[in-house]
């Protein structure tokens, strides 16, 4: 065996966490090969850790990665509070190596197949830990696998719905490029993507071979027409969150210009692009502003979007510890370093007071176009019915506040704690 294989799951015990163990082949840093990604992008950005989903890539230096995850072992395990246990796969070839183990073990993920034949068991609640089977992974990956349509695949990218059909066809199609040596070939390109992260043009952008996501309700090309792209480009990124968040129980209605996240006793309540205390607009018609020179003619320089946020747990006690979570988009034409989430003072007469939350979180490097989910960690109010704001600004790294796209001047999240 050549190709470096690892996978990461945890014990049954409280005081266990996830970590990653070796099946085989050269030593490498997993988290060392996540971190470092594709394009910028660490592979944890471009795949949920906790959802079924991989990608497989080829990076300049002809290495070929890929990384399963969300798989589940056939005993079904669960951790001390009856949590499911989940597992991650990494495969990592270098250029001499033998694609034909990662591309069998990228098809057998899709088919759902994979899943029976990881080479993993778990100690009990008592004496905890897991252990693996390399000798059993060997003999599984024995043998090429075989794809049932032989039809050659076409070499253009293209993004598909993540359906048990699709992946079955994609499945085919990856196993078929490989027995023609395409992605022996391939050089830094993202091949293979099964996502909930990523948002329409972030997938186009990284020119994927194949990408299942459920962006995709049908079978989509980039020449597909749209009307207004801010508006699909903030569409997607909201879609994104909700997939991202899947999990996170909650109700949405529009009410005017705002977008109400319900989730049992929390409510949320988004201002959407109006300003508390407005004003008469100015009589002087604006100047118009030259188009900025950008790949996407979306982009406002020096903006950003948001979607509505939504709340872990769904129905917290008060006084209890809460997460709230919404996805941000770059919309501007230049890449953010140093960027943060900063809370704001309040400053209109008689605001309920301001929520428990940590008062900044900072947002790694994005580049135009890329989206990033921002979790704040909160405190619920301590009565029933206490309600308190929290209005947030994103500040560059000069601690300039950033417009947000349309003149949306601000994040407005008011959180009632029901009895």
């Amino acid at each position: 065996m050549t190709v470096s294989w690892y996978l990461s799951s945890r014990g049954r015990r409280t005081t266990e966490d996830y970590e990653w163990k070796t099946l085989g082949g050269p030593p490498v840093s997993a988290l060392r090969i996540i971190d470092d990604g594709f394009d910028g992008i660490p592979l944890n950005k471009l795949v949920d850790e906790e959802k079924p989903g991989l990608v497989l890539l080829t990076d300049g230096s002809g290495r070929t990665v890929l990384l399963v995850t969300g798989l589940m072992a056939a005993a079904r395990p669960a951790d001390f509070r009856g949590r499911a246990i989940r597992t991650l796969l990494l495969g990592v070839a270098r250029p001499e190596d033998d694609l034909g183990p990662l591309v069998k073990v990228a098809a057998r993920a899709l088919r759902g197949t994979l899943e029976d034949d990881l080479p993993i068991s778990y100690g009990s609640v008592a004496t905890g830990g897991f252990t693996l089977d390399p000798a059993a992974w060997t003999a599984f990956l024995a043998g090429a696998e075989q794809p049932a349509d032989t039809t050659s695949p076409e070499n253009r990218p293209r993004l598909d719905p993540d359906t048990a059909e699709w992946r079955d066809r994609v499945a085919d199609e990856l196993l078929q490029r490989h027995a023609e040596g395409g992605i022996t070939r391939s050089r830094n390109q993202v091949v293979l993507l099964r996502t909930r992260l990523p948002s329409r043009p972030v997938i186009y952008r990284l020119k994927i071979w194949r990408c299942l996501s459920d962006v995709a309700e049908t079978s989509l090309s980039r020449d597909e027409p749209t009307v207004n792209p801010i508006n699909g480009l903030v569409r997607d990124a909201a879609g994104s969150a909700v997939r991202a968040l899947d999990g996170l129980r909650r109700h949405v209605f529009f009410t005017g210009s705002f977008v109400a996240v319900l989730a049992a006793a929390i409510l949320i309540i988004v201002n959407a692009g109006q300003d508390p205390d407005p004003k008469p607009p100015d009589a002087t018609p604006a100047t118009p502003k030259p188009s900025p020179t950008t790949a996407f003619a979306w982009a406002s320089p020096g903006t950003w979007a948001f979607t509505a946020p939504a709340v872990e747990p769904a129905d917290p006690a008060p006084g209890t510890e809460f997460e709230a979570t919404w996805l941000v988009v770059n919309t501007g034409t230049t890449e953010w370093r140093n960027h943060q989430l900063v809370m704001s003072a309040q400053t209109k007469p008689n605001s309920p007071a301001p929520c428990a939350t940590e008062p900044s979180v900072a947002i790694p490097p994005l580049r135009p176009g890329a989206v990033h989910l921002v979790s704040v960690k909160g405190r619920a109010p301590k009565a029933a019915g206490e309600k308190c704001t929290s209005v947030w600004r994103l500040e560059d790294n000069e601690h300039r506040s950033l417009p947000t796209f349309a003149s949306q001047p601000r994040l407005l999240m008011s959180i009632t704690a029901a009895g």
